[in-house]
């Protein structure tokens, strides 16, 4: 689900039933979109802290390049597993 406003809320569903999500920051349709984002529930530090993502978006022709910004890591072991689970899913 995605309300894409700036206020507006998303949720993302992962594999086992877990879910994240956050609020949109902003949006510039065909350009970016900038959200804070939730980690799933099996990350409950980094969950409860949140990241910046932001997607930038290039058109090519028939298709789009996405480019994605996330800030706000900090270091540990949880921060680094949520790190290596939210990468392999994000280049998907």
């Amino acid at each position: 689900m995605v309300d894409l406003r700036p206020g507006g809320e998303w949720t993302a569903h992962f594999p086992n039933g877990s879910t994240g999500g956050g609020t949109i920051l902003s949006f510039i349709p065909q350009q970016e979109m900038v959200i804070s984002a939730m980690a799933p529930d099996k990350f409950p530090n980094v969950r409860a802290q949140r990241t910046t993502a932001k997607f930038h978006f290039e058109a090519r022709g028939e298709s789009t390049l996405v480019q994605l910004t996330q800030t706000g890591w900090k270091t540990g072991d949880e921060w680094e597993k949520a790190y290596e689970y939210l990468a392999v899913g994000n280049a998907q």
